[in-house]
């Protein structure tokens, strides 16, 4: 019972380790704010470079599709209203991409721990064998000596009296 039941928790070790090991312990390198800000900052910088093209597209197409005159463009406030576009759409990715990263870390490290306890009750369980091995090990040659014992014994009933235990 105890070799299946060792051999089910390998099997869940080696599926967590085939599927999410590796990632889950390259994330665990990281402290918690390390592993959220590093995430971050390519959210930031990713959505960034995609907020200045949809800006380009939403210009070029006011320019060239709508004919709105280049010189009768207030700059000041199409400038302004850009950037604040950019800043909503940064913070509003950044919030999200916060909480996603909070979870997949809370997730990771949940998975981590279960796998450790796992690792640590299959150590148990071959410890608790070991420790079994070796009883029934004693108990073998125990019973061994006591059967070489007895035998001894009849083999003494027929001993000569020098007590060597030849016959002549």
């Amino acid at each position: 019972m105890s070799d299946k039941r060792k051999i089910i928790l390998m099997t869940k070790l080696a599926i967590y380790d085939k599927k999410l090991g590796d990632s889950d312990r390259k994330l665990a390198k990281y402290f918690r704010h390390d592993y959220i800000y590093r995430k971050n900052m390519w959210t930031r910088f990713f959505v960034g470079i995609a907020t200045v093209i949809i800006i380009g597209l939403y210009w070029a197409y006011k320019i060239f599709i709508d004919g709105t005159d280049i010189f009768g463009i207030d700059y000041e406030a199409a400038i302004f209203k850009s950037v604040v576009f950019a800043l909503v759409v940064i913070v509003f990715y950044s919030i999200i991409g916060t909480i996603i990263a909070t979870i997949e870390y809370q997730q990771a490290k949940l998975r981590l721990q279960r796998y450790f306890k796992v690792l640590n009750h299959l150590d148990k369980l071959r410890s608790q064998d070991m420790e079994n091995d070796k009883y029934d090990l004693i108990n073998e040659v125990r019973r061994e000596l006591n059967k070489n014992a007895k035998n001894g014994a009849k083999d003494f009933e027929g001993a000569s009296s020098d007590g060597a235990g030849f016959t002549d």
